[in-house]
């Protein structure tokens, strides 16, 4: 006796798809978020991780080395990666420098001062910060001058003072950007090298100690300004034709340059574009420039990480605008980015031990 089937649908119902749909949607909706805060998280980790072990690094090379042979870790911005690294570099000798780097070092009553100058300490030397994280370093009040005149151009981040809504908010206390990136490569007229600021730890030679030693120092960094190394002084002197930047330095700053002063600080001096003026800072604060901006309800420009004040025009701003402060209009904005600093559990704050010369984390 034959028996036939029923037939039978191997495929699903249109309320059976719908039903996996909802499912699937209700499991990536619960799974994305906290995927994303684990991601996050451990992007954090690593970035306070790669702070801690380039401090550590910089003490220990300073421990490792002889007395006055200081080490620092310093710290740089770059646009075209949206990156923040931290360089190890050390001491090699010192130059009588000029105050205003627009003046003549042979003229009278030419304002100068003694800088220490660091090379960088090893291309193994170099820590990378995640893309989603930013460091600035924290001024206490009184060690910025307003530029109010030519006579101010030296002076330590007051270079950029034209940006400055309120210049009396310099004198308070802030929390600076590094300013190590401001040339375009291809612009071959000369150039200024004063505008480039950035902020250090220093440490002692000899012992690895967190140095007392708060003086503006000249960071060896070549520039970007490659159409310049066709140019006197540079053409004689050229960084780039030399594979070890410390045999440059040293070279420079021994070289007989009687008479011609102003050419040795156009290769190595504050003005020099080959160079980064820094000074040590107390402490710093590891944050996300997006959790800053929104604090401040300021945009971040997608080119050079600077933070705008809502609906202005691209071109009618400043170029470059420096990062450390807010491009704002009677805002406060130096006040506002110290409440944020002060109050938002988003961004942590490091000191150094001045015997240990280790960083460690701060409460507010």
């Amino acid at each position: 006796m034959n028996h036939t089937r029923p037939n039978q649908s191997s495929g699903f119902t249109l309320i059976e798809l719908l039903a996996v749909v909802a499912i699937v949607s209700l499991l990536l909706a619960v799974v994305v978020p906290a995927f994303s805060s684990v991601l996050l998280e451990s992007t954090e980790t690593l970035a306070k991780n790669r702070v801690r072990f380039a401090i550590a690094g910089a003490s220990d090379a300073a421990l490792r080395n002889g007395v006055e042979e200081d080490t620092c870790a310093a710290f740089f911005y770059d646009p075209r990666t949206r990156r923040m690294t931290i360089r190890i570099f050390r001491r090699i000798d010192s130059l009588l420098d000029t105050y205003n780097p627009n003046e003549d070092p042979d003229a009278p009553g030419t304002i100068t001062v003694e800088r220490d100058v660091f090379v960088p300490d090893g291309i193994d030397s170099v820590f990378e910060i995640p893309e989603l994280f930013a460091i600035r370093g924290y001024v206490p009040a009184g060690w910025l001058v307003p530029a109010t005149n030519s006579s101010d151009a030296g002076a330590w981040y007051s270079g950029t003072g034209e940006f400055y809504e309120d210049n009396n908010q310099i004198e308070e206390a802030q929390w600076v950007f590094p300013e190590n990136f401001v040339f375009d490569a291809k612009d071959t007229s000369p150039q200024n090298g004063a505008g480039r600021h950035t902020f250090i730890i220093r440490f002692e030679g000899s012992t690895g100690r967190r140095s007392s030693n708060t003086n503006e120092v000249l960071l060896v960094d070549p520039g970007l300004n490659r159409g310049l190394r066709s140019q006197q002084p540079y053409r004689d002197f050229n960084i780039e034709d030399d594979t070890d930047i410390t045999r440059w330095a040293q070279r420079v700053l021994n070289g007989d340059f009687l008479g011609e002063r102003f050419a040795q600080l156009e290769l190595i001096g504050d003005r020099s574009v080959d160079t980064v003026l820094a000074r040590p800072v107390p402490r710093i604060a590891l944050y996300k420039p997006l959790d800053l901006a929104a604090s401040l309800n300021v945009r971040v420009n997608i080119d050079s990480g600077a933070l705008y004040f809502n609906g202005a025009p691209r071109d009618t701003l400043p170029v470059p605008v420096p990062m450390w402060r807010v491009v704002d209009t009677g805002n406060d904005g130096g006040r506002r980015i110290r409440r944020f600093f002060a109050s938002n559990e988003s961004a942590t704050l490091f000191g150094v031990d001045s015997g240990r010369g280790r960083l460690r984390e701060q409460t507010r």
